[in-house]
Order: structure tokens, then C-alpha cells, then sequence
């Protein structure tokens, strides 16, 4: 019989539960969850500040320049070739006179510190405004107080969005002061896409309609694609001009709705992840982990700062060791995971984290296997424009590394007791 978790709403209580204000005050699943709910909710109340920065690089963006994103340990990958993301965007680091969506202080291993950090981006932000860029930080204000260069950050960039998240950007630490979990991994994307929500209504109140990708899962004969690949903006599609804040509102409230179902639909298997881990461990073996997909490989390879170091990445799991395969769409067994052989070759098993559409009923998940769904559907993005042929905003980057973080968050704290 295979193990498989079983559906439940036996969690929803919980979500009754108060959120977590002090980041001390919990370093479980459940604190993580709660930490990140909370933080969503103040990162909604800041969208009348998204909006100038998106009226700013629509008129840029109109004018011929492109875009690039620096900082923030992987935004660049999430940002580029996304479903609901812009086409004309791939991915790149920009050049002088483009719009630079700054992502700033993310510490990404042990060997730096956020001063030293803070001072080699706010550097580049200065030379690239001073070069004629258009520069959209993202950032927490609090750590930019708290290390005294939230005047420097205003002055050399042209926008600074709160990511409304710590200024140690860790929702606690161990014994020795060290950040364990990190939080903009997770604040820094909800504010990068509610922002494009925002661009893409101001294109359209200056009568512009700008080319936004569907998924490859979906236009798999790569007709969309081939139609639109290169155009900025659509020649004979034209939506209405959208309202400010409505579309940012929307991906925020939409992300929300996702993240419920996870909370309540997948929280078994979360659990039982956590769980068979932490057995793992103790028992000597490995939990080894395999990311694809554009986000969660900068972050789960082993190394990342606020990561607690229980895991590794996969390398060749033995009979005592257990995978965790954190993914995009593809159900387990599926070619598009590359390293499935590695995977299974885990003798306490595998736990496969993906979008479950493709996998409904877990038919693809052996014996001894756990399929934790990430609960976005078909499509990969959330937010619907009246008038358009696809949806905007991608969830999917977002609720692979949420689940795994929060995976990471129950395996820290049942470790310590």
C-alpha cells in the first residue's frame, strides 16, 4: 500500500488562529504560513505606492526601453519567461537607461553581510540613475532604517517598495544568532508581481496593450507565442484602460485564495513530510532535495542564508535517505523531471511538490511516496483583464518555495525539542 496523505480540513481551524506578529514567537509550519499571510496583507496596503512606480516604467517602457532586474538571490529567473510575465522580458540584468527592478538587501550565503550588501547594490543604483535608469527598489524599509540607508536608498533610486518584511529578513534564529528562514524570498515576488498587475493597467490607460506570455503547459503547439514573440504590445487587441490598484489588489487576494487550499488541502502532506524527514534524520540518513523551475534552484542547492542546514542537495540517495522533488507542473515520473531516476532511488522514498492538476487522482505516485499539491491551477497565473485572451501573474514560484520553506520550518523546530 503506498503512503499517501489523505485530503482533510481538519486544519482549518487554524487559519481562525491570530497571525503571527513577532518573529520570534513561532518557527514552525505554522508560523511560517502565518508570518507570510500577515505579510501579504501589509504588502496590499502598500499598492498606492506600487502605483507611480508602475505609471513611471509604463511611460518608459512605451518610449522603447526594456527591463532588467538585479538583486534578490533569483527575482531575475522568477521575473523572466513566466507565464502571466511579460514576453519581451528574458531574464536580464539591463542596461543603462532601462527600468532596473532593484531587489535590495538579499543575502544569499554565510560569507556576507546585509551592510556589505546594501552598500555594493546601492552603488550600482546610484551609477545606473546617474547613467539616465529608471530604478524601482524592492526592499524591507526596516532593514534599510535599521542599517541607516533608507535616505541613501530614496535618494539614488527614483522608488522604494516595501517588501513589509524584517529587518533581519528571518523569521527567528538559533542560539548563536543566526538567521533561520528566510522571508524575502517570499515578500520580494508578491511585490514584483503586484507591481507588473499595476504596469500592465497603466499601459492600458495610455492606450496600450503590452504582450503577456501564457504558459507553455498550455499553448503547447507554440501558436500564442509565435504571434506575439518580439511585439511590446498588441497591434489589434486593445483592452479598456483598467483602474489603478485593481489589479495589483487582485493578484494579492487571488495568491491569498491559493494559499488557503494549501493550507488546508495539502497541509497533511506537508506534515507528513516534515515528519518523515525529521525520522530521517535522526536516524542518520539524508533528506535530499532536487529544485527545477525558474525560482527554487537559487535557493534550495544548498547554502542559502536563513536555510537551517537539515537538508542537502540531491546527490545519490541510499536506502536510509529520503527525497523531497520540488517542481513545477509535471507529476512524478513525468520526463520533464530530469533527475527522476536519482530521486527514486531513495530508500525511505520521495515527496513530490507540484501543481496537481496534471496528477489529480495521485496516479503517478508510487508505494512509499508522498505528492504534496501546490494548488495552482491549469494556466499558472491568477489575475483576469476584461477583454484579454489570458491571465496575469504567476502563482507558481511563489507556492513552491513557500511550501518548502515551510517544510524546513517544521523539520527546524521539531529538531530542537
Amino acid at each position: 500500500m503506498r503512503t499517501l496523505a489523505p485530503r482533510s480540513i481538519a486544519c482549518l481551524g487554524l487559519l481562525l488562529t491570530p497571525l503571527a506578529t513577532d518573529c520570534q514567537a513561532r518557527s514552525d509550519a505554522t508560523g511560517y504560513f502565518d508570518w507570510y499571510q500577515s505579510n501579504l496583507s501589509a504588502i496590499k496596503r502598500t499598492i498606492p505606492s506600487i502605483v507611480p512606480a508602475a505609471d513611471a516604467a509604463a511611460d518608459r517602457y512605451i518610449a522603447g526601453k526594456n527591463f532588467g532586474v538585479r538583486g534578490g538571490a533569483g527575482l531575475n529567473a522568477e521575473f523572466g519567461g513566466r507565464s502571466g510575465g511579460l514576453m519581451t522580458y528574458h531574464a536580464t540584468r539591463g542596461e543603462p537607461g532601462d527600468v532596473i527592478i532593484y531587489a535590495l538587501g538579499v543575502v544569499s550565503s554565510g560569507k556576507e553581510d546585509p551592510v556589505t550588501v546594501l552598500k555594493r547594490e546601492l552603488d550600482d543604483a546610484e551609477q545606473l540613475t546617474e547613467e539616465g535608469s529608471l530604478v524601482i527598489a524592492i526592499a524591507s524599509v526596516k532593514q534599510l532604517s535599521k542599517y541607516n540607508q533608507l535616505e541613501r536608498a530614496r535618494r539614488v533610486c527614483q522608488f522604494v517598495l516595501d517588501n513589509c518584511a524584517s529587518a533581519n529578513d528571518a523569521l527567528t534564529s538559533d542560539a548563536d544568532g543566526r538567521r533561520i528562514l528566510p522571508q524575502y524570498v517570499l515578500a520580494n515576488p508578491a511585490v514584483l508581481w503586484a507591481w507588473q498587475g499595476e504596469f500592465f493597467a497603466a499601459c492600458t490607460r495610455r492606450g496600450k496593450t503590452p504582450t503577456m506570455w501564457q504558459s507553455i503547459a498550455v499553448d503547447r503547439d507554440l501558436k500564442r507565442r509565435d504571434l506575439y514573440e518580439g511585439k511590446r504590445f498588441h497591434d489589434t487587441m486593445q483592452v479598456k484602460p483598467v483602474k489603478a490598484g485593481m489589479l495589483g489588489h487582485t493578484y494579492i487576494e487571488q495568491l491569498r485564495g491559493v494559499l488557503g487550499k494549501i493550507r488546508t488541502d495539502s497541509w497533511p502532506a506537508i506534515m507528513q513530510t516534515a515528519t518523515r524527514s525529521v525520522e530521517v534524520i535522526r536516524h542518520g540518513g539524508k533528506v535530499q532535495v532536487y529544485a527545477q523551475g525558474h525560482y527554487p534552484p537559487v535557493h534550495h542547492r544548498g547554502g542559502f542564508a536563513g536555510d537551517p542546514g537539515h537538508m542537502t542537495p540531491l546527490s545519490s540517495a541510499g536506502e536510509s535517505d529520503f527525497a523531497i522533488a520540488l517542481g513545477y507542473c509535471a507529476p512524478p515520473g513525468h520526463p520533464r523531471w530530469s533527475r527522476q531516476d536519482a530521486l527514486r532511488k531513495a530508500g525511505r522514498g520521495v515527496a513530490w511538490i507540484t501543481s496537481g492538476y496534471m496528477n489529480r487522482n495521485e496516479e503517478f505516485v508510487r508505494d512509499n511516496e508522498i505528492f504534496v499539491d501546490q494548488q495552482w491551477a491549469e494556466g499558472d497565473a491568477l489575475v483576469p483583464v476584461d477583454g484579454y485572451d489570458v491571465l496575469l501573474c504567476p502563482p507558481s514560484g511563489i507556492t513552491a518555495e513557500l511550501i518548502m520553506w515551510m517544510i524546513k520550518a517544521q523539520v527546524y523546530h521539531d529538531l530542537q525539542q
